[in-house]
């Protein structure tokens, strides 16, 4: 995990026509009980390794949820998306690149950003967004994840989740993210 300044564009540019040409999938398949689009099993995966991202960036920055660094780390986003102008849903204050070799779905490699805005942004919350980007080993975008969630007052909540590639995009209610029970816990904050 790297404290950087950093845009994605290029890998949003990649899946932007996407969102328009699959089905779409959401939660309430779950809720309904039908299954027939919904695999537990791969939903869980997304969003441990969703949120192994954000343990990765606390144990590397444990201070990177406080107030100040927050502000601090939100200010100089504003100022590189100004600068370059492109914008700020794709740009995130924190990166990583991880290798898969294990992957069940061709992925050999995956591009990370986290991107936590301050409470005047939401409501009076934190927004924390953990978005990856896996490729194939020469480069291309196959797929982007992304977890959104809610800092209030030290504790974190769910607000979505969302996965799309050339074939389908789903979307995940935080009461969905909730029944997954991932087995990756973020640490009392």
């Amino acid at each position: 995990m790297i404290a950087r300044t950093c845009n994605l564009v290029k890998y949003e540019d990649e899946v932007i026509n996407w969102y328009e040409n699959v089905p779409k999938v959401t939660s309430s398949a779950l809720e309904e009980g039908t299954k027939s689009c919904y695999d537990r099993d791969i939903d869980k995966e997304r969003l441990d390794e969703l949120l192994g991202q954000l343990n990765i960036l606390l144990k590397e920055y444990p201070d990177a949820l406080r107030e100040d660094n927050i502000l601090n780390k939100y200010k100089t986003l504003v100022d590189y998306v100004k600068s370059r102008k492109v914008a700020l849903n794709n740009c995130y204050s924190y990166s990583n690149k991880e290798r898969l070799d294990n992957s069940s779905w061709g992925t050999k490699g995956c591009t990370y950003g986290i991107r936590i805005l301050p409470n005047n942004w939401n409501n009076g919350y934190k927004c924390i967004t953990i978005t990856g980007y896996n490729n194939t080993a020469s480069g291309v975008i196959i797929g982007k994840k992304e977890l959104k969630l809610k800092l209030n007052r030290g504790n974190l909540s769910y607000i979505n989740m969302s996965y799309v590639d050339s074939l389908e995009s789903e979307f995940y209610s935080s009461e969905v993210l909730s029944y997954l029970e991932p087995k990756i816990l973020t640490k009392h904050l």
